[in-house]
């Protein structure tokens, strides 16, 4: 080696990489559950109407747009489909908050299996992890 060429370490690669199929589950997840949660939020306006659950009043009923939307057609045409939906105020916050909440419980799901499934902490390339002798020190 001569003193003007330069020296570099090569990069080290993994040998095992992410599996594709949790390529594919994760997009699925991020998929459905929000579809999941739409059609439970259903469910559950339904339930909590009949039980007569305390939802506020100005969440329910039908979404009422201001005179001047109607004037341009293509809000019209847009926002059309919305003001048919009885409660649609509270099945968007219901939507959102079932979609925390079931993502919160996968993730913890995730996490307890692939804690007890890890592969160990330390890989082929990692240093041990030093043991030394604390040293005793007076006051």
């Amino acid at each position: 080696m001569s003193k003007y060429s330069k020296y570099q370490k090569k990069e080290y690669k993994r040998p095992l990489g992410l599996h594709p199929i949790w390529r594919g589950i994760g997009c699925l997840v991020a998929v459905i559950l929000p579809i999941i949660s739409y059609f439970g939020s259903i469910e559950l306006l339904k339930i909590g109407v009949e039980k007569s659950w305390p939802i506020p009043q100005s969440l329910l009923g039908f979404v009422q747009f201001p005179l001047w939307v109607w004037k341009y057609q293509i809000l019209t045409n847009i926002l059309a489909p919305i003001t048919i939906i009885p409660n649609f105020y509270a099945i968007v916050v219901l939507t959102i908050v079932l979609t925390i909440i079931l993502s919160g419980i996968l993730s913890l799901l995730y996490s307890i299996i692939y804690r007890m499934v890890a592969p160990p902490l330390l890989s082929d390339v990692d240093a041990p992890p030093i043991k030394g002798r604390r040293v005793k020190k007076s006051r």
